[in-house]
Protein backbone atom coordinates (compact mmCIF):
# COMPACT_ATOMS: atom_id res chain seq x y z
CA UNK A 1 0.00 0.00 0.00
CA UNK A 2 2.97 2.04 0.71
CA UNK A 3 1.67 3.64 3.60
CA UNK A 4 2.38 3.23 7.40
CA UNK A 5 -0.54 4.97 9.38
CA UNK A 6 -4.29 4.66 8.29
CA UNK A 7 -7.67 5.74 9.52
CA UNK A 8 -10.85 3.64 9.48
CA UNK A 9 -14.00 5.65 9.42
CA UNK A 10 -16.52 3.77 11.33
CA UNK A 11 -13.73 1.53 12.88
CA UNK A 12 -15.72 0.47 15.00
CA UNK A 13 -18.79 -1.30 13.25
CA UNK A 14 -19.30 -4.58 12.16
CA UNK A 15 -16.83 -4.52 9.07
CA UNK A 16 -14.83 -1.81 10.04
CA UNK A 17 -13.97 -3.54 13.29
CA UNK A 18 -12.54 -6.53 11.54
CA UNK A 19 -10.77 -4.36 9.04
CA UNK A 20 -9.29 -2.52 11.72
CA UNK A 21 -8.30 -6.41 13.21
CA UNK A 22 -7.06 -6.98 9.92
CA UNK A 23 -4.73 -3.96 9.46
CA UNK A 24 -3.21 -3.78 12.64
CA UNK A 25 -2.30 -7.76 11.97
CA UNK A 26 -0.51 -6.41 8.88
CA UNK A 27 1.88 -4.27 10.68
CA UNK A 28 0.11 -0.94 10.10
CA UNK A 29 -0.77 2.12 12.61
CA UNK A 30 -4.34 2.47 12.70
CA UNK A 31 -6.96 5.30 13.41
CA UNK A 32 -10.45 4.30 14.36
CA UNK A 33 -12.69 7.34 14.20
CA UNK A 34 -16.70 6.21 14.88
CA UNK A 35 -19.51 8.50 16.64
CA UNK A 36 -20.54 5.04 17.95
CA UNK A 37 -24.14 5.49 16.79
CA UNK A 38 -24.04 2.06 15.56
CA UNK A 39 -20.90 0.69 15.63
CA UNK A 40 -19.42 -0.55 19.62
CA UNK A 41 -16.53 0.23 21.59
CA UNK A 42 -15.99 -3.85 22.82
CA UNK A 43 -15.44 -4.35 18.92
CA UNK A 44 -12.12 -2.69 19.57
CA UNK A 45 -11.15 -2.82 23.20
CA UNK A 46 -8.68 -5.38 22.76
CA UNK A 47 -6.94 -3.27 20.32
CA UNK A 48 -7.16 -0.20 23.12
CA UNK A 49 -4.10 -0.65 24.84
CA UNK A 50 -1.83 -1.51 21.67
CA UNK A 51 0.74 1.50 20.86
CA UNK A 52 -0.39 1.42 17.29
CA UNK A 53 -3.75 1.79 17.79
CA UNK A 54 -5.75 5.21 18.97
CA UNK A 55 -9.70 5.91 18.67
CA UNK A 56 -11.54 8.30 18.41
CA UNK A 57 -14.60 9.31 19.15
CA UNK A 58 -16.57 11.40 17.16
CA UNK A 59 -18.57 12.91 13.94
CA UNK A 60 -17.48 12.77 10.39
CA UNK A 61 -18.67 16.11 9.73
CA UNK A 62 -16.88 17.91 12.31
CA UNK A 63 -13.83 19.44 10.66
CA UNK A 64 -11.76 19.77 13.60
CA UNK A 65 -12.78 15.50 14.65
CA UNK A 66 -11.13 15.27 11.18
CA UNK A 67 -8.06 17.07 10.77
CA UNK A 68 -7.12 15.68 14.84
CA UNK A 69 -8.19 11.89 12.92
CA UNK A 70 -5.96 12.68 9.94
CA UNK A 71 -3.10 13.45 11.83
CA UNK A 72 0.12 11.65 10.25
CA UNK A 73 -2.31 9.23 8.44
CA UNK A 74 -1.28 7.99 4.65
CA UNK A 75 -4.61 6.58 3.66
CA UNK A 76 -8.24 6.52 4.45
CA UNK A 77 -10.56 3.80 4.79
CA UNK A 78 -14.33 5.52 4.93
CA UNK A 79 -16.93 3.09 5.89
CA UNK A 80 -18.87 5.91 8.52
CA UNK A 81 -22.42 6.31 7.42
CA UNK A 82 -25.41 5.62 8.10
CA UNK A 83 -26.67 2.83 6.94
CA UNK A 84 -29.74 1.56 7.86
CA UNK A 85 -32.26 2.11 4.50
CA UNK A 86 -35.61 2.10 7.44
CA UNK A 87 -33.75 5.04 8.30
CA UNK A 88 -33.22 6.65 5.04
CA UNK A 89 -36.69 6.35 4.44
CA UNK A 90 -37.95 7.91 7.44
CA UNK A 91 -34.62 10.38 7.58
CA UNK A 92 -33.91 10.81 4.60
CA UNK A 93 -32.30 14.86 5.13
CA UNK A 94 -29.89 13.14 7.97
CA UNK A 95 -28.44 10.38 6.12
CA UNK A 96 -27.52 12.85 2.81
CA UNK A 97 -25.79 14.99 5.20
CA UNK A 98 -23.72 12.10 7.08
CA UNK A 99 -23.30 10.17 3.56
CA UNK A 100 -22.73 12.62 1.18
CA UNK A 101 -21.70 15.81 3.34
CA UNK A 102 -19.60 13.94 5.51
CA UNK A 103 -17.80 12.41 2.53
CA UNK A 104 -17.01 15.48 0.70
CA UNK A 105 -15.71 17.01 4.95
CA UNK A 106 -13.25 14.02 4.62
CA UNK A 107 -12.27 14.49 1.11
CA UNK A 108 -11.70 17.83 1.82
CA UNK A 109 -9.48 17.64 4.86
CA UNK A 110 -7.54 14.93 2.96
CA UNK A 111 -6.24 17.01 0.17
CA UNK A 112 -5.62 19.82 2.91
CA UNK A 113 -3.53 17.10 5.10
CA UNK A 114 -1.92 15.63 1.51
CA UNK A 115 -3.02 12.62 2.81
CA UNK A 116 -1.96 10.42 -0.23
CA UNK A 117 -5.00 7.40 -0.96
CA UNK A 118 -8.77 7.42 0.01
CA UNK A 119 -11.12 3.91 -0.24
CA UNK A 120 -14.56 4.49 -0.26
CA UNK A 121 -16.77 1.64 1.15
CA UNK A 122 -19.52 1.74 -0.92
CA UNK A 123 -22.62 -0.79 -1.46
CA UNK A 124 -24.34 -3.33 -4.03
CA UNK A 125 -27.31 -1.49 -3.13
CA UNK A 126 -26.52 1.35 -6.16
CA UNK A 127 -27.74 -1.45 -8.44
CA UNK A 128 -31.24 -1.74 -7.03
CA UNK A 129 -33.14 -4.12 -8.33
CA UNK A 130 -30.57 -6.43 -10.67
CA UNK A 131 -31.42 -6.80 -14.58
CA UNK A 132 -29.69 -9.44 -15.02
CA UNK A 133 -27.07 -12.09 -13.19
CA UNK A 134 -24.67 -12.09 -11.95
CA UNK A 135 -23.88 -8.17 -11.36
CA UNK A 136 -20.88 -6.93 -12.83
CA UNK A 137 -19.39 -3.37 -12.45
CA UNK A 138 -21.27 -2.81 -15.93
CA UNK A 139 -24.84 -3.54 -14.67
CA UNK A 140 -26.70 0.14 -14.37
CA UNK A 141 -27.01 1.89 -10.84
CA UNK A 142 -30.55 2.17 -10.37
CA UNK A 143 -30.93 2.86 -6.52
CA UNK A 144 -34.52 2.26 -5.18
CA UNK A 145 -33.67 3.82 -1.36
CA UNK A 146 -32.25 7.44 -0.09
CA UNK A 147 -29.38 5.11 1.73
CA UNK A 148 -28.54 3.61 -1.90
CA UNK A 149 -29.08 7.10 -3.65
CA UNK A 150 -26.60 8.87 -0.97
CA UNK A 151 -24.04 5.66 -1.36
CA UNK A 152 -23.89 6.49 -5.03
CA UNK A 153 -23.87 9.91 -4.72
CA UNK A 154 -20.26 9.72 -2.34
CA UNK A 155 -19.31 7.69 -5.04
CA UNK A 156 -19.25 10.07 -7.81
CA UNK A 157 -18.46 12.72 -5.14
CA UNK A 158 -15.02 10.60 -4.56
CA UNK A 159 -14.21 10.10 -8.13
CA UNK A 160 -14.27 13.59 -8.96
CA UNK A 161 -11.49 14.38 -6.25
CA UNK A 162 -9.59 11.80 -8.25
CA UNK A 163 -10.04 13.67 -11.62
CA UNK A 164 -10.04 17.21 -10.33
CA UNK A 165 -7.59 17.31 -7.98
CA UNK A 166 -5.64 13.59 -8.31
CA UNK A 167 -6.29 12.22 -4.65
CA UNK A 168 -5.67 8.38 -5.42
CA UNK A 169 -9.20 7.45 -5.16
CA UNK A 170 -10.60 3.29 -5.13
CA UNK A 171 -14.14 2.56 -4.99
CA UNK A 172 -15.32 -0.72 -4.18
CA UNK A 173 -19.20 -1.91 -3.60
CA UNK A 174 -19.67 -5.17 -1.15
CA UNK A 175 -22.33 -7.05 -1.09
CA UNK A 176 -23.77 -9.18 1.61
CA UNK A 177 -20.97 -9.33 4.02
CA UNK A 178 -21.76 -11.71 7.31
CA UNK A 179 -19.81 -12.83 10.25
CA UNK A 180 -19.04 -12.39 14.01
CA UNK A 181 -19.92 -8.97 15.48
CA UNK A 182 -22.49 -8.49 13.33
CA UNK A 183 -25.98 -6.51 14.59
CA UNK A 184 -28.91 -8.79 14.60
CA UNK A 185 -31.56 -6.36 14.58
CA UNK A 186 -33.28 -4.43 12.21
CA UNK A 187 -29.77 -2.43 11.20
CA UNK A 188 -28.26 -5.90 11.09
CA UNK A 189 -27.65 -7.69 7.52
CA UNK A 190 -30.17 -9.72 5.89
CA UNK A 191 -27.72 -12.97 6.48
CA UNK A 192 -28.09 -12.28 10.27
CA UNK A 193 -32.11 -12.53 9.89
CA UNK A 194 -31.69 -15.82 7.77
CA UNK A 195 -29.41 -17.89 10.47
CA UNK A 196 -31.25 -16.28 13.46
CA UNK A 197 -34.56 -17.68 11.94
CA UNK A 198 -32.75 -21.20 11.31
CA UNK A 199 -31.63 -21.75 14.37
CA UNK A 200 -34.73 -20.87 16.15
CA UNK A 201 -36.46 -23.60 14.00
CA UNK A 202 -37.93 -21.00 11.36
CA UNK A 203 -37.82 -21.06 7.88
CA UNK A 204 -36.30 -17.63 6.66
CA UNK A 205 -38.47 -15.27 5.09
CA UNK A 206 -36.45 -14.27 1.87
CA UNK A 207 -38.17 -12.25 -0.83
Amino acid sequence: MGCRRVLVTGGAGFVGSHLVDGLLGEGFDVVVLDDLSTGRLENVKDHLIEEGFRFIQGDIRDREVLRKALEGVDAVFHLAAITSVPYSVEHPDITFEVNVEGTRSLLESCLDLDVGRFIYVSTCAVYGNPKYLPIDEEHPTEPISPYAESKLEAEGLSLRFYKDYGLDVTVFRPFNIYGPRQRNDQYGGVIARFIERLSSGKPPVIY
